[in-house]
């Protein structure tokens, strides 16, 4: 059994991991100061709908649609984002 709890956002929670940002942007996200660490981008299913290997220091990931997303940096716990088109 699945259970999803949701809250309204219009951003992200706060990033605590250090120099490490995730923002929003139309139909993806910016992840900041991830250089050379894993991305993953989840929709709400849990279902891997992004990945970068070995991300850039400002990386873009395009997202199939407008919704909410986790994004999960090197291993940290995933950070909920809503994107917007």
């Amino acid at each position: 059994t699945l259970t999803a709890a949701f809250r309204a956002y219009v951003g992200i929670d706060a990033v605590d991991a250090a120099n490490v940002s995730i923002i929003a942007r139309e139909g993806g996200v910016m992840v900041l100061g991830a250089a050379q660490t894993a991305v993953n981008v989840y929709d709400v299913t849990g279902r891997l709908v992004g990945h970068v290997a070995a991300a850039s220091d400002e990386q873009y990931i395009r997202l199939p649609q407008t919704g909410v997303y986790l994004v999960q940096v090197a291993g940290l716990p995933a950070k909920r984002v809503f994107v917007r088109e």
